[in-house]
């Protein structure tokens, strides 16, 4: 007996068959075939003879066609030697990445803080740790000259309480303004101008701070306040105006490859004879007289002059290290 046609052997199937069948058929189909579904033709105009789908089973066939039939165009062949066609980049971030590749990671704040703080030079913090404790030595040494002089004008060395007071403002004085001057060291373009305002800045705040110290203290000691003196507006306005200039001068030396000693002390030295001796005339106004008087203005000459050779050898200390 002769084979039967495909049609009739999708008629005298059972109906879930037929449907497997007829997917079959068009998946061989020419491209852009179409899956019969819900009962229809390939064309989806003509429905099927009713003999194709048992009694009661149009609602099964239409949930069954529904789930598991689509329409889906026959991928076509490329002839050989054509290029693929390229596939298109992800237009949104939720769009499927190729497997294996990572996307970009934003950075966190912890991995940003690291990135700052190692490009910060070594050096750098090593000129301001030396800074830091040299400042502390000046403002001992200072205080111990003029505890000096005063004991020789005096004739007698007197109680240790004022002592203890005016070493507290002394080393506060000299720490905060050494290394307020000191950070400017890291510009490496402006550097005179960011030194000049670090040291206008540094001036006053530092003032207030060294001033609010020595004033704790005494109370702290049982010591009586002083009465009278300038205007201590007046004498901050001065001190800015005096370690501006201070900072702009030793900005230039600093950026210059091997200033020498005594370029920094003849800086240090210039600017406390000319600003020194207008602050001093200030406090000479204001009634100060005496030993208190030259204490005053010793101190407004020394002081310059130690915070450049502290600079100076930090400056030095940091060559060392870079030649080491």
């Amino acid at each position: 007996m002769g084979e039967r046609s495909a049609s009739e052997n999708d008629t005298a199937a059972p109906w879930p068959v037929r449907l497997q069948a007829r997917s079959k058929t068009a998946s061989r189909s020419a491209p852009g075939a179409r899956v019969p579904v819900m009962g229809r033709d390939a064309r989806g105009s003509q429905a099927l003879p009713d003999k194709t789908i048992p009694p009661g089973g149009a609602a099964a066939v239409e949930v069954f066609s529904l789930l598991h039939f689509r329409v889906v165009p026959e991928p076509v062949s490329r002839a050989s030697g054509a290029k693929p066609r390229p596939v298109p980049a992800p237009s949104s971030p939720n769009a499927v990445r190729v497997s294996g590749q990572r996307g970009a990671v934003a950075p966190s704040s912890a991995s940003a803080g690291a990135a700052v703080a190692t490009r910060v030079p070594p050096e750098f913090v090593q000129r301001i740790f030396t800074v830091a404790w040299m400042s502390i030595l000046l403002g001992f040494a200072v205080e111990m000259i003029l505890l000096a002089v005063a004991a020789g004008m005096s004739g007698g060395l007197g109680k240790p309480a004022p002592f203890v007071a005016d070493l507290i403002q002394k080393v506060s004085w000299s720490f905060l303004i050494c290394v307020g001057i000191a950070i400017g060291t890291a510009a490496s373009k402006l550097r005179p101008a960011v030194m000049g305002g670090l040291g206008f800045i540094a001036a006053p705040t530092a003032f207030a701070i060294a001033k609010a110290a020595h004033k704790g203290a005494a109370a702290a000691l049982g010591l009586a306040g002083l009465v009278g003196g300038p205007s201590p507006l007046l004498i901050a306005l001065l001190k800015a105006a005096q370690y501006g200039v201070f900072g702009v001068l030793l900005g230039r030396l600093s950026s210059r490859p091997g200033a020498s000693f005594g370029s920094y002390a003849a800086t240090g030295l210039g600017v406390g004879v000319i600003f020194g001796g207008v602050i001093t005339t200030a406090i000479a106004l204001a009634g100060a007289t005496g030993t208190g008087l030259v204490v005053r203005g010793l101190n407004e000459l020394i002081f310059p002059l130690g915070c450049a050779l502290v600079l100076y050898v930090a400056d030095a200390l940091k060559g060392k290290g870079a030649e080491g």
